[in-house]
Order: C-alpha cells, then sequence, then structure tokens
C-alpha cells in the first residue's frame, strides 16, 4: 500500500487558496497527495534517517487492531468498519483520486520530519 503523506501546512495552502479565489461555484472538493507516494516501511525509513530515532513497520492482524479499538472504547461497528477500511487499504481496493499536478503537494514528509517532528523530539 502507497500512502500520500500530506503536510497539515499544505493542507491549510490548499484550502486557503479555495477560499480566497472563489472562482468555484457550489460545492467543491480537491484530493491533496502530498509530495510523494511510500509504503509505510519507506515512510519509517525517511523519519528514521531525518530524526535520528530508529523506527520500523509493523503489520498488525487485523483482530488485534479490532481487539485495540474495542479496548479504547469504540463501538463494535465502528471497530469492524475501520478494520474492514484498513484491509481495503491493504488490497489496494479503496476509491482514491488519481495523484495530478493540482493534486500533488510540495512538501516532503523529509521535509516536514525535519522542521515540524524532529522539534518535538
Amino acid at each position: 500500500f502507497l500512502a500520500p503523506f500530506v503536510a497539515t501546512q499544505d493542507i491549510a495552502a490548499v484550502a486557503a487558496q479555495k477560499l480566497l479565489h472563489r472562482d468555484w461555484q457550489g460545492q467543491s472538493y480537491l484530493a491533496v497527495h502530498g509530495a510523494a507516494d511510500l509504503t509505510f516501511a519507506e515512510a519509517a525509513g525517511v523519519l528514521t534517517e531525518t530524526t535520528g530515532k530508529p523506527l520500523r513497520y509493523v503489520q498488525v492482524p487485523a483482530e488485534a487492531i479490532q481487539q485495540s479499538l474495542l479496548g479504547m472504547g469504540a463501538s463494535p461497528d465502528a471497530a469492524t468498519n475501520m478494520v474492514e477500511m484498513f484491509q481495503a487499504f491493504d488490497a489496494g481496493s479503496y476509491a482514491a483520486e488519481p495523484r495530478t499536478p493540482e493534486t500533488t503537494t510540495p512538501t516532503t514528509l523529509a521535509e516536514w520530519s525535519r522542521t515540524v517532528l524532529k522539534p518535538l523530539l
């Protein structure tokens, strides 16, 4: 599964542009995809490199996720729906908008990690 890691400042910039330039009518949406699609293992590598903290991606079995969600107070339906969503992501059967130049935002995961995450550690 490839994830489009997106920096919050990029989401804010896209939203601000939509609000400032009202060249649209009715309802509108625009996907935001971050600078690159990465696997979770690739993302862990980037975060390890940029923070100096060793990280690795470990896939958790669906049953363990469901039990964890239930233990945090999620309803059985909510826990099941979350697990099914994660399984759809893993299977690649989710409905994502295609990446285009308009939906690709500039901040890389490495840049975000160096400027936002690392100072918090």
